[in-house]
């Protein structure tokens, strides 16, 4: 799939997200929960995996796992248990396989690294729970529509992921502007962070041969989104 296409699937899936935010954290949560499912669906595809099933089964399993606790504890304390269990989970997923575990190395470290990509994503569900919240997630969001029109070019060095950064600084700065609850400052630190990772990854992710299938191409598209969750969250918490 060209980076255009990866694009317009990175800004749809932000406007999920903002649709969810004035409806809750559990609508938040579901909207999360629908997005990790497409991703863990195309991130071992993506990545190569020999047995993409037992990936796609782990990653969404603490997908949910992560979303659940979040919500009923309303505390980012206990992910890090849940991402542990992620990680095991991950090697019991390699042990069960019967077909000689060829490349095992590579299978672990791509399924751990979903699990610890699905595992930020419940950041998200988090982050509206805080002071200023919507207002960061709003912004973090809308800066996502706007790096995703900058990578839809099709550039292939750091300095169109710059000029996505900068961009989204400058995005994120005149959104702060407008929410009473956001300061210049922040705003302008949640628009460089989100710029930057979405140019990064569509930078990095588009060299991979697989991109071509629409289930790899969709969790290339997807992981920038979701792994900003923690991130977004920290900041919305910080800006209280």
């Amino acid at each position: 799939m060209a980076s255009s296409w990866r694009a317009v699937m990175s800004a749809l899936g932000a406007v999920v997200l903002a649709l969810c935010v004035l409806a809750g954290p559990y609508a938040m949560g579901v909207a999360v929960l629908l997005l990790c499912g497409v991703f863990a669906w195309g991130w071992p595809v993506l990545m190569g995996t020999p047995s993409p099933r037992g990936s796609t089964v782990t990653i969404t399993v603490v997908a949910v796992a992560c979303v659940v606790v979040v919500i009923a504890m309303e505390s980012p304390a206990y992910l890090s248990i849940v991402m542990a269990f992620g990680v095991i989970g991950a090697f019991l997923q390699q042990l069960a396989r019967t077909d000689g575990r060829e490349n095992i190395v590579g299978a672990v470290s791509a399924t751990v690294t979903g699990v610890v990509v699905v595992t930020s994503a419940s950041g998200w569900v988090l982050a509206i729970m805080d002071f200023a919240g919507e207002e960061t997630v709003i912004t973090g969001l809308a800066v996502l529509v706007l790096a995703s029109a900058v990578t839809a070019f099709p550039f292939r060095s750091a300095y169109g992921a710059a000029a996505a950064a900068v961009l989204g600084a400058g995005g994120g700065l005149a959104i702060g502007a407008i929410f009473p609850h956001l300061s210049l400052v922040t705003g302008a630190i949640v628009g460089l962070v989100v710029g930057g990772m979405m140019a990064l990854s569509h930078l990095v992710l588009g060299t991979f041969p697989a991109t071509s299938r629409w289930s790899a191409a969709l969790g290339a598209a997807l992981l920038p989104m979701l792994v900003l969750g923690i991130p977004i969250h920290l900041v919305a918490a910080l800006a209280a």
